[in-house]
């Protein structure tokens, strides 16, 4: 099944959380959200460089909806009481294979209370009864213990191990790639 998504979508976690799709209007406070954890994110993420200005977030909101445009991908807002505190997307929906990956990140001040982990998980269960997808990936930088602490928890299974996978910064790092398969998900 092929869903179209609407041009916003709103997914209640909690009384005080939810994930709204980002809009070009967001785009100060997702640079002030980006910029306050500059040198925190630098550590796991490789695109910090290209998000120097709030231009840089604009590029990439635009950039998002035009993908839930083509229903190619979403991206949502972590928001709590009514501040955003982090992203979280379907980075590429392979509608033919029925398999997408999640992507996420939080401010390093909202981190652990869980808000990531259901957001996740919200988002995988929405992947597999919603929009009816099979397979799900997450992929973490293997020294990123906090990122692959949330598929496990969730009980994802450690599928590879891609070494070199990705550049940050100039220095090649080692991935960890986790799946769930909608015939054995718990949730």
């Amino acid at each position: 099944m092929k869903m179209k998504f609407p041009k916003h979508l709103e997914i209640s976690l909690s009384t005080t959380t939810i994930l709204r799709t980002l809009k070009e209007e967001d785009v100060h406070i997702l640079f002030t959200l980006t910029d306050a954890n500059r040198f925190y994110l630098k550590q796991w993420l490789p695109w910090l460089d290209t998000c120097q200005t709030p231009e840089g977030s604009l590029r990439f909101i635009q950039g998002r909806l035009i993908a839930q445009e083509k229903n190619e991908g979403i991206t949502f807002g972590i928001w709590e009481d009514g501040l955003l505190v982090g992203v979280i997307s379907y980075l590429v929906i392979n509608w033919e294979e029925g398999s997408t990956c999640i992507g996420y990140w939080i401010s390093k001040l909202t981190q652990g209370r869980g808000i990531t982990s259901l957001a996740t998980q919200t988002l995988v269960t929405f992947a597999f009864r919603t929009l009816g997808l099979r397979r799900l990936t997450i992929d973490c930088a293997q020294e990123n213990l906090k990122s692959r602490a949330i598929p496990e928890r969730l009980g994802m299974k450690l599928s590879s191990r891609p070494p070199k996978k990705e550049n940050l910064y100039g220095q090649w790092i080692d991935h960890i790639t986790y799946v769930a398969e909608a015939s054995t998900w718990p949730y």
